[in-house]
């Protein structure tokens, strides 16, 4: 969902993702960035902090490290997966075209 409703300068973005049993919230991956995870079979929400980490900043000095370094040990995700969420990325937007 994808909305521009609030007035003002100051913006909200969410990202919320559920599945069987799952629900993970990504809140104001901006600024003050949290993860709000409940898992399958649990009442519980659990709460992952990264406050005062630029999430954007990470992404790309990890990524400019493995290129000096020649190591990928600190990537999360491969190239396979990097470019199937690419071209998974554009057929969304070739269909809404």
């Amino acid at each position: 969902m994808h909305g521009a409703l609030l007035h003002g300068v100051k913006y909200e973005s969410e990202i919320e993702v559920w599945g069987d049993g799952y629900r993970m919230v990504l809140m104001d991956p901006y600024t003050n960035c949290r993860l709000s995870v409940r898992l399958p079979n649990s009442e519980e929400t659990v709460i992952h902090d990264f406050n005062g980490e630029d999430t954007y900043y990470t992404e790309d000095k990890v990524f400019l490290e493995a290129i000096i370094h020649g190591s990928s040990e600190k990537i999360a995700s491969s190239y396979e997966d990097a470019f199937h969420t690419y071209e998974f990325s554009w057929k969304i937007r070739t269909q809404c075209e």
